[in-house]
């Protein structure tokens, strides 16, 4: 039985890859961002850390390199898996930066994250003495090492921060566009890259961004674009195939209703977040709080409703607020019309199992 940290700060994301592992008999622990995971690994390691990437408070860069610099051997090497809904072509680069193992692009499936889970967890844990220490992750490099206690375990002195990258040419220019947030705009499907050096990594990372670019479209912010995609969301195909779901997330009917569960009871709080965002003209709340809606969405994967999340991800990335908050009722009636579907989905389950 081995012991999961998940560290999400989506509470609906929290419960399915808490129950993900609950039924394949392993002990899980939540944490809601990076600073939250530093503190439980502190008190106790793990077999396993699940590391969303975008989080408040502290992300999974910052706490993956934190980790690494942890004193304690044990606790410095546990396994990371990284999760995002992003497809950024140097995104696997930056999770190796970081001293990650793998990386899994949402929408999350059972089966490859247990496997992922399964390949990392056996594999040798030797590291090297030096960690990965990005100033541009974590600004005041030094203080930060030691304040966590970073040891050079050779001398015995605090972390230098300045001998603690090794080949620091692997940070110039990758992180540029992952900092900048961005990231393409259709979520893809998860998929393992363990066991792959760095150049395997940056090599599958470049394809698939040629990829991305013959299809992934550039949005309009023309009123006659929105409009368009408000007429869509009311008159195009139900946006929730349950079968679908299913097959591509590797879950059964009693997994499914828990997720149409948590997706109803989530969504109400996370568009009102993101509404005051708005209010409050927050852009950088706005990023964040669509960035959750639309990882939130992605389990059911309705193209609709993460395109007009995207949209308003990348206005207020951009400082567009005008922009993404003109996107906002759209989304609203997206996500309205798929809590009603998965709502009349669980009631018509019930029913049948009633009768």
């Amino acid at each position: 039985m081995r012991t999961v940290l998940v560290v999400e700060d989506t509470p609906a994301m929290q419960r399915f890859l808490g129950e993900v592992f609950v039924r394949n008999g392993d002990r899980v622990e939540l944490a809601g961002n990076g600073i939250e995971a530093i503190a439980k690994i502190r008190r106790k390691p793990f077999d396993v850390v699940i590391m969303d990437l975008q989080m408040p408070v502290m992300n999974g860069f910052q706490a993956a390199i934190a980790i690494r610099l942890m004193p304690d051997e044990t606790r410095a090497s546990v396994p990371i898996v990284a999760i995002s809904a992003h497809s950024e072509p140097t995104l696997a680069v930056s999770c190796i930066d970081a001293g990650m193992d793998d990386l899994l692009l949402k929408p999350l499936t059972a089966e490859v994250l247990l496997q992922s889970v399964e390949q990392i967890a056996v594999r040798s844990r030797q590291r090297e003495q030096w960690r990965l220490l990005h100033p541009d992750y974590i600004p005041q490099a030094k203080a930060f090492a030691e304040s966590l206690g970073g040891r050079n375990h050779s001398s015995k002195e605090p972390a230098d921060p300045t001998r603690l990258v090794k080949k620091k040419s692997f940070f110039d220019n990758n992180h540029d566009s992952l900092r900048q947030q961005t990231m393409n705009q259709r979520p893809q499907e998860s998929r393992p890259l363990q066991n792959r050096s760095r150049e395997d990594w940056s090599e599958n990372s470049e394809s698939h961004c040629r990829e991305l670019q013959e299809f992934t479209p550039r949005f309009s912010y023309e009123m006659s674009d929105r409009q368009s995609q408000s007429e869509t969301l009311t008159t195009s195909q139900p946006l929730f195939d349950a079968e679908r779901v299913m097959r591509n997330l590797g879950v059964d009917r009693n997994l499914l209703m828990m997720l149409a569960g948590f997706f109803i009871e989530s969504v109400p709080p996370m568009l009102q977040d993101l509404t005051s965002a708005n209010e409050r003209q927050n852009a950088a709340d706005m990023q964040r709080k669509a960035h959750s809606l639309r990882g939130l969405a992605a389990t059911f994967s309705p193209p609709e409703i993460l395109d007009l999340a995207r949209q308003i991800e990348l206005a207020a990335q951009n400082g567009h607020i005008e922009e993404a908050a003109e996107l906002l009722p759209y989304l609203r009636q997206g996500l309205a019309q798929l809590t009603t579907e998965l709502q009349s989905y669980r009631q018509s389950e019930l029913d049948d199992s009633q009768s």
